[in-house]
């Protein structure tokens, strides 16, 4: 931990920091945060930072966790209702952004062989965990981040999402390019069905989790150039049908 840190953690009444204009002070290691004059620090016996400047800057509202949680086989997605401890935290916190898994068994096997044709009895609406969406919301969540751990399996080399026993990498862990379509459809799928299904607009989608991240549990590994096919189809499918989901 940085020594500026240190030091801030033995504060215990609130402390008046004169620092030069855009000063790089050091958080984290590695990272920096320009920081205005005066700054206001105050730590309390918690070990809870405050800190302010009296101006209003960027306003932090999400952090890397999902909400969406899994049960069972590691890429089994398998429904259930919202976690109370989850919906308390986004009570706790003010938590006003969410990040939520997209479920490969949304559509387990391939719909039909036409991606411009949504044949809607295909998927499955169990998995869009839409209790869970509602819950949250209610709690106070005003925007949805969607992330696909594994595109679904029909539109990958090895036809699978994950290894069930959990041993090792899972090989030819990539997509198809021939169903680049076809997963920009799913991705349409799971946006306007949410939609329908809770009145929730997803706010953005993260089509890959970690794209160069080969893993046991649900993953895919995505080289740059296949990205981008994906990325520019999806964006596409958006674009024709007035979704307004970001994309990232």
């Amino acid at each position: 931990m940085p020594f500026f840190l240190l030091l801030l953690l033995h504060l215990t009444e609130p402390q008046l920091l004169l620092l030069p204009e855009l000063l790089p002070v050091q958080l984290l290691p590695g990272e920096y945060l320009p920081a205005a004059s005066p700054v206001v620090v105050s730590v309390n016996n918690n070990l809870n930072a405050n800190f302010s400047d009296g101006k209003k800057g960027q306003t932090i509202d999400g952090f890397g966790v999902t909400l969406s949680p899994r049960v069972g086989d590691m890429g089994d997605f398998t429904p259930y209702g919202p976690n109370p401890d989850y919906v308390n935290g986004v009570i706790d916190h003010n938590m006003k952004i969410a990040r939520m898994a997209v479920p490969p068994n949304f559509e387990r096997v391939n719909d039909n062989n036409n991606p411009n044709v949504l044949n809607r009895s295909a998927f499955d609406i169990d998995a869009l965990k839409i209790d869970q969406y509602k819950a949250y919301a209610a709690a106070g969540v005003e925007k949805f981040i969607g992330t696909i751990w594994s595109i679904p399996a029909f539109t990958k080399i090895n036809k699978v999402t994950e290894l069930i026993d959990g041993a090792g990498y899972i090989a030819d862990n990539t997509i198809d390019t021939n169903y680049v379509d076809e997963v920009a459809e799913f991705c349409f799928a799971y946006v306007t069905m949410l939609k329908e299904y809770t009145g929730i607009e997803l706010y953005a989608l993260n089509f890959v989790n970690e794209p160069q991240f080969n893993q046991f549990y649900a993953s895919a590994k995505i080289e740059p150039w296949q990205y981008v096919l994906i990325l520019k189809a999806i964006g596409k499918k958006f674009a024709d049908n007035g979704i307004k989901t970001l994309l990232f």
